[in-house]
């Protein structure tokens, strides 16, 4: 078996738009090879030997393709949960389930809390304004609640990184680049916790090991024994995340 070894998160410009993707090395392939994912987006797998002063090239030729596959991708999510949020919905929270709870506001300004097991909303006049609201919310928990199980778990391996940052990727859950910064998905909030601390091992082992040879999942399940659990429910459910609107019906 000649497992892939990934180099690290890269970026390229194609037709002005900014695109991530992850470098993989493999001792066996032959030519440049691309492959994109719903939930894992672009990678690229490059020959053992292969002279990367030439990908950046290769990319840009291939740039409709990568394009057209990255919507296709993005299309395919956004069909599977359209509605808007209406009052009673439920929304998912770490291991919560949340009742959406929204009432009419008098003013341009709203308001996102819990009370219970309530998403408690004041709507703002601008409805669109609501929904970015709910959104926020989602970001900010998202931000707090990564960063503290960051800390705690890069405490625990004996690793050391260099910055976070929460975005909003569609086709990727996080990453870690080789300098060491990791980077999240702030849909993960809406995860159970055992799958958020999956993620955040499995980017926090690549600080040890940059790859996903059989070493590196050792190390993984050493932490998350039920790594394999974790990485089925967001395959089988991560679509949902990704596709949910948070705009304001």
């Amino acid at each position: 078996m000649h497992p892939l070894i990934v180099l690290g998160e890269r970026h390229v410009v194609l037709d002005g738009r900014s695109i991530s993707y992850t470098l993989k090395r493999s001792p066996r392939a032959r030519y440049v090879r691309l492959e994109i994912r719903e939930n894992d987006g672009l990678a690229v797998i490059v020959p053992r030997r292969y002279d990367l002063r030439h990908l950046d090239e290769v990319l840009h030729r291939r740039a409709r393709w990568i394009l057209t596959k990255i919507e296709d991708c993005a299309s395919r999510v956004g069909q599977q949960e359209s509605r808007l949020l209406a009052d009673g919905d439920s929304l998912r929270y770490l291991d919560w389930t949340l009742r959406l709870h929204i009432t009419e506001g008098d003013g341009n300004r709203g308001a996102v809390s819990i009370r219970g097991d309530e998403l408690l909303v004041v709507a703002p006049l601008n409805r669109a304004d609501g929904g970015h609201l709910v959104e926020k919310w989602y970001r900010y928990q998202a931000d707090t609640f990564i960063k503290a199980r960051v800390d705690l778990l890069a405490s625990k391996l004996g690793v050391q990184y260099g910055r976070i940052t929460i975005r909003g990727q569609q086709t990727r859950w996080a990453s870690c680049s080789p300098k060491g910064n990791l980077s999240f998905n702030w849909r993960l909030i809406m995860a159970p916790e055992q799958v958020v601390d999956y993620v955040i091992i499995h980017e926090l082992t690549h600080l040890k090991e940059m790859n996903h040879t059989s070493k590196f999942w050792a190390l993984v399940a050493g932490r998350c024994p039920t790594w394999k659990e974790n990485r089925r429910w967001l395959s089988e459910h991560g679509s949902e995340l990704s596709a949910i609107s948070l705009r304001l019906a």
